[in-house]
């Protein structure tokens, strides 16, 4: 999402119903918690902003490749017709 730029907007026919992330998002109760960390920051002096992002792959909203809940299943790479859904990838 970009600054500005409101949630419901509709792009190609395609909704953003995306759930921001930050440290405190819901997840899985057997999955790491989400964690963002400032490390550099300009307002400090620092020549630019950093974060350390800690979180389980099944964080926030998403689709799944087969992969994740398919034995033998296929990655993305291995779906070129979904990449559609979510852009280049």
């Amino acid at each position: 999402m970009c600054a500005g730029v409101p949630r419901a907007t509709s792009e190609k026919g395609r909704v953003d119903i995306s759930v921001p992330l930050r440290s405190g998002t819901v997840h899985w109760p057997d999955n790491p918690p989400v964690r963002i960390e400032r490390v550099f920051g300009i307002e400090r002096g620092d020549v630019a902003n950093v974060s350390t992002l800690s979180l389980g792959s099944h964080t926030g909203t998403h689709m799944d490749a087969p992969l994740h809940f398919v034995r033998g299943g296929r990655g993305w790479t291995g779906c070129r017709s979904m990449l559609r859904w979510g852009g280049r990838g």
